[in-house]
């Protein structure tokens, strides 16, 4: 798989490279130069990468859905004294 195209996953998750790169247990440089083509990609670093970006893409979405649930709650109790 070419580094273009998990630059453009990672930066569709909205995820950093340093993150990826953590969970993925490679160095952030790795992962740079992966993506710049400038280092080539085995099928088991892709696996750990993909891996990587759906793990954190989850956590993600589960720390945002448990924030906007904290804020309806504010917001509920804000009309309810109003």
């Amino acid at each position: 798989m070419s580094g273009k195209y998990l630059r453009e996953l990672r930066m569709a998750a909205g995820l950093r490279q340093g993150e990826v790169a953590k969970q993925a247990q490679l160095g952030a440089p790795a992962l740079c130069d992966m993506e710049r083509g400038g280092r080539e990609t085995t099928d088991d670093e892709v696996r750990h990468i993909l891996r990587a970006i759906e793990t954190l893409r989850a956590k993600h979405s589960r720390q945002f859905d448990r924030t906007a649930a904290k804020v309806r709650e504010m917001l509920q109790r804000e009309e309810a004294v109003a």
